[in-house]
């Protein structure tokens, strides 16, 4: 990964497969759909952020913190036939002195379980860290 993510208008990525898109998650994307996973234990079992206690707010100031970072990228993993908001996938935070990441992702959705989407989302994130 190189330092040209530094410099990257967050709201011009776009990714995609034929499968699925990535979008920036911004402030206004959060939702009760959103809420909902992140109360889950059984899905957001190995999520740090994630607890029954966690409030629309809390979840709108953690999108705002993560929009606004310079060494991390917040995605929405929607579903290209239906537009559905199907998880999200979180890199960062990026060290660029030693050039590495961590990552996440997450598919909320439970009807989109074993389909083959974090598979993807993960190709799609190896390709857009080694164009970065």
């Amino acid at each position: 990964m190189k330092l040209a993510y530094l410099n990257l208008d967050k709201d011009q990525i776009k990714i995609k497969s034929r499968k699925i898109k990535l979008k920036i998650f911004r402030e206004e994307d959060v939702d009760y759909n959103y809420l909902k996973w992140m109360k889950d234990s059984e899905i957001c079992k190995y999520i740090k952020k994630a607890n029954k206690n966690i409030s629309i707010n809390d979840l709108k100031l953690f999108v705002s913190t993560m929009y606004n970072s310079k060494d991390n990228f917040f995605f929405r993993i929607l579903d290209i036939r239906t537009q559905k908001h199907i998880g999200n996938v979180r890199i960062g935070p990026i060290n660029g002195e030693n050039m590495s990441t961590a990552f996440g992702i997450l598919i909320g959705d439970l009807d989109s379980h074993n389909k083959g989407y974090a598979s993807d989302v993960f190709n799609l994130i190896l390709q857009f860290c080694e164009k970065k």
